[in-house]
């Protein structure tokens, strides 16, 4: 508990072990969460061969990180594969633009980046999704409040954790309005 009486959430939360498992659950695992000592040891060897590409300057990504027994990190449904996309999501996606749209090519004006392109944020939860650099998460508190930090695009969760009224709703805050009662 903290000296002012509430949970103590404190602390540094790397998220490096995480960066080789993919969030969405490749098919050939099934309905399986963890992977079996086979191929685990596989996905071992790939990380530990990225590890070695990237200390030798081969490749310009951030380390791999340390392989883990799990197959996915979307756990619901229990297959870890998003389901498909009800219309209006399909509208939403065919309006995307950005690095990120598999397929987009062309980037004239800065309408054809998102806001992640342009290092403003890319939201929560995702920005909390492990990435091949700046994956550390601080949580810090002070009376009446949880501060979540993330490392990636350096956003801060400002989460009252005491009774009091919403915000007006007119009022309109990009990452939400949290409530941590």
């Amino acid at each position: 508990m903290t000296p002012w009486g509430e949970p103590d959430l404190r602390g540094t939360w790397p998220l490096n072990h995480l960066i080789s498992t993919p969030f969405q659950r490749p098919e050939r695992f099934g309905d399986r969460r963890l992977m079996t000592d086979e191929e685990f040891a596989a996905a071992q060897k790939s990380a530990e061969d990225r590890n070695t590409r990237f200390q030798s300057g081969a490749i310009p990504q951030a380390d791999a990180g340390e392989a883990t027994r799990l197959t996915s990190l979307l756990v619901d449904p229990p297959n870890g594969r998003f389901p498909e996309l009800t219309t209006r999501g399909k509208q939403l996606y065919e309006g995307m633009r950005g690095s990120y749209k598999p397929g987009q090519t062309v980037f004239d004006r800065p309408e054809d980046f998102d806001s992640w392109d342009r290092c403003i944020t890319r939201g929560l939860p995702v920005s909390m999704l492990p990435r091949n650099y700046n994956n550390g998460i601080r949580i810090t508190q002070f009376p009446g409040y949880v501060v979540i930090l993330l490392e990636m695009a350096h956003e801060a969760r400002i989460i009252p954790t005491t009774p009091r009224p919403p915000l007006d709703g007119t009022i309109r805050q990009y990452l939400g309005g949290p409530r941590g009662l």
